[in-house]
């Protein structure tokens, strides 16, 4: 078995170490807040699925890793600015629904190209995951970040004393 896929196979094993590790060396000890523990979780995952993205991509080790959040129409419009989403009936929750856009730098090659077509190479990759579910939602490799100027970073605040961390 490949080592990405080995990887993947024990991704909630993966996030749960890391997360459990953040608890302990923080001051996240008793902390009841409703919202902060899984919006943590929700952005351990992104990250990790990201990574995982990454290592299928050919760079097992990306770097200078940042991670915004964002509508799915609002990152979706960064990776693809002239991309028009039609809102309907059936896709306006999800086009409403809140992402996480997780950049990372390294040396990327897509590995998912139809056969016979050039894949896409460069020294950025983004990956966007649905903050609920953490499947990957889109995807771009090339030379350049995207301006995401419109996002907002992720800034998770302990509850117990307001910083981000």
């Amino acid at each position: 078995m490949h080592l990405v896929q080995r990887l993947c196979s024990r991704r909630p094993e993966i996030e749960e170490g890391i997360f459990a590790r953040v608890r302990a060396v923080s001051d996240l000890a008793g902390s009841e807040d409703a919202e902060y523990l899984p919006g943590l979780r929700a952005t351990i995952t992104a990250v990790v699925v990201a990574v995982a993205q990454a290592q299928r991509a050919g760079e097992d080790s990306p770097t200078d890793i940042t991670q915004m959040e964002g509508t799915f129409t609002q990152t979706q419009a960064i990776l693809d600015p002239q991309g028009k989403l039609r809102e309907t009936p059936e896709t306006k929750e999800w086009l409403k629904s809140d992402t996480y856009m997780t950049v990372m730098h390294g040396h990327f090659t897509s590995s998912d190209v139809p056969k016979g077509q050039t894949p896409p190479q460069g020294t950025v990759m983004v990956v966007i995951t649905d903050s609920h579910t953490g499947w990957v939602e889109g995807e771009y490799i090339g030379p350049t970040a995207p301006s995401s100027a419109a996002l907002s970073p992720v800034s998770v605040s302990n509850p117990s004393n307001g910083e981000g961390k």
